[in-house]
């Protein structure tokens, strides 16, 4: 699950734990198409999160190459996100 989505990166929600510096590809459909956009990257850091949640652990994500041309896109996600507040 996408907590929080930039252009340079990503802050996700797994269930397993990941390594820091694992290869990583995320699948993401920003343009209300079948066609999802690969962004490409490493983990910079994997935390764990409280006992009882559904997703225990925390990844910070750098992208390989910045998804600059989905700037308005991850911006209206961005928007979509904080009015629903944290989930």
């Amino acid at each position: 699950m996408i907590r929080n989505l930039s252009v340079s990166g990503a802050l996700v929600r797994v269930s397993g734990e990941v390594a820091a510096g694992e290869r990583v590809e995320l699948h993401l459909y920003l343009r209300g198409d079948d066609a999802p956009t690969l962004a490409a990257g490493h983990v910079v850091r994997c935390e764990r999160r409280p006992s009882g949640v559904i997703w225990l652990f925390e990844l910070a994500i750098e992208f390989d190459v910045p998804l600059a041309n989905l700037e308005a896109e991850i911006a209206q996600v961005a928007a979509r996100q904080a009015e629903l507040g944290e989930p």
